[in-house]
């Protein structure tokens, strides 16, 4: 210790960080005995970050040490291996998924970090956008494991992955799926554009599942710059755009897809995109759909009543019930006991009030189930219309008795219901 303080600022430098024998906190320790070694341990930033990287990339991580995490990263020793494995680092600490939620994009050495983890091609375990749904679907498509320009888009940084893209003259094939698929997820047209103009996105061989993901998420840009590829197929897994437009509510995907040549609405099973479009509550969608030629709103009408019944939304309901081709009183005025399934008053009391459906239809199926289900509103409603008579069968106030809907069952009693 004595021989030291005396020794030049580089050779104890030397000494202390080459030797691979002393521990962060020996180094520490060492530099608190007096300033000369202080200064010439810690007194600069390479110093600093070289004593952060012996901590581990656990600690780095956990207390934003982003040069040393970056020393650890770029460092060749086959022992911080960015890959996930058993022995990795990175894995133990949550991988790029840690590192993205702490991420501090404005300082250099967090961005240095990352770039240097896309230059080891690091990966992890998949993208999460807080469905199940979504991320099984991000999963099945993205890949997964997936790397640092994937997790880039999904966090919503493009500045950041397209800084990283012009950064590398060359990307990996799965990195350059990854993060086109992600971009067009998120609608970062911009990133998208990037990897096709440098040739590191296959449009030929990805466009279509590109296309595909942003009908899905509604990622109104992207899709359109895809669909005006002559290379991209609109109907692609059966017609999987307009479906998914029409299930999430995409109306301007919707029209670009009505609007193009390549898409034959008749062969695209659109009773099932209206129907879809009913489920969800989106008018404007069945509203579009239903005026096309080419949908037989037959089939297509009726479906999207019963759906929309099926799931009480009632202003759906309200205009399909004035469409000339939706029957109400289909398979057995079923329309009636899904919307009492579902508990919305609005669909039971339009239906109630056309006189094309049977309220007793099925042995007064709609009380039923509305008294299994416990719906005191809709079963109050039911018992004051003129049309509904509740002395038909005992099913109503049999059911709620063995539900433990009390309530319902003196409502009903007192309306007439036979025991």
């Amino acid at each position: 210790m004595a021989l030291l303080h005396v020794l030049p600022p580089e050779l104890v430098h030397a000494i202390a960080y080459d030797a691979a024998v002393l521990t962060a906190s020996d180094i520490v320790a060492l530099a608190c005995t007096c300033s000369r070694l202080h200064a010439a341990l810690l007194g600069s930033p390479f110093s600093a970050a070289r004593a952060h990287a012996l901590a581990g990339i656990d600690v780095c991580i956990r207390r934003k040490l982003w040069y040393g995490a970056h020393r650890i990263v770029a460092a060749p020793a086959p022992a911080v291996d960015p890959h996930r494995s058993e022995s990795d680092p990175l894995a133990r600490t949550g991988g790029l998924a840690a590192i993205f939620d702490a991420a501090d994009p404005l300082c250099r050495g967090w961005r240095k970090l990352v770039a240097a983890l896309l230059d080891v091609n690091a990966t992890t375990r998949p993208l999460r956008f807080g469905s199940r749904r979504t991320d099984t679907y991000v999963a099945m498509q993205v890949d997964r494991s997936v790397g640092v320009l994937a997790w880039s888009c999904g966090r919503d940084l493009p500045d950041l992955a397209l800084e990283l893209i012009t950064a590398h003259k060359s990307l990996s094939p799965g990195a350059a799926r990854q993060a086109g698929l992600v971009a067009a997820l998120k609608d970062q047209l911009e990133v998208l554009k990037l990897l096709i103009v440098r040739g590191d996105f296959d449009l030929c061989a990805l466009g279509d599942t590109a296309l595909r993901i942003a009908a899905r998420f509604g990622a109104v840009r992207t899709f359109e710059y895809l669909l005006a590829s002559p290379e991209a197929d609109p109907t692609a897994g059966g017609n999987y755009a307009l479906h998914m437009a029409a299930e999430f509510g995409y109306l301007a995907i919707i029209q670009s897809l009505l609007g193009d040549s390549r898409v034959d609405l008749a062969a695209a099973h659109p009773v099932h995109a209206v129907k879809a479009a009913a489920e969800s509550n989106h008018l404007d969608i069945v509203k579009l759909l239903l005026a096309h030629p080419d949908v037989d709103t037959t089939a297509a009408a009726s479906a999207a009543l019963l759906a929309a019944s099926e799931f009480g939304h009632a202003d759906v309901l309200a205009y399909l019930l004035t469409h000339t081709d939706a029957n109400p009183s289909i398979r057995n005025s079923s329309a009636l006991y899904m919307a009492a399934q579902s508990g919305s008053v609005a669909a039971v009391v339009l239906l109630l009030d056309d006189a094309r459906v049977d309220p007793d239809a099925g042995h007064n199926a709609a009380l039923f189930w509305a008294s299994y289900h416990g719906h005191v509103d809709v079963v109050t409603t039911m018992l004051a219309h003129p049309r509904v008579d509740p002395s038909l069968d005992p099913g109503p106030l049999t059911t709620a008795r063995r539900a433990g809907h009390l309530h319902i069952v003196h409502l009903l009693a007192a309306a007439g219901c036979p025991e």
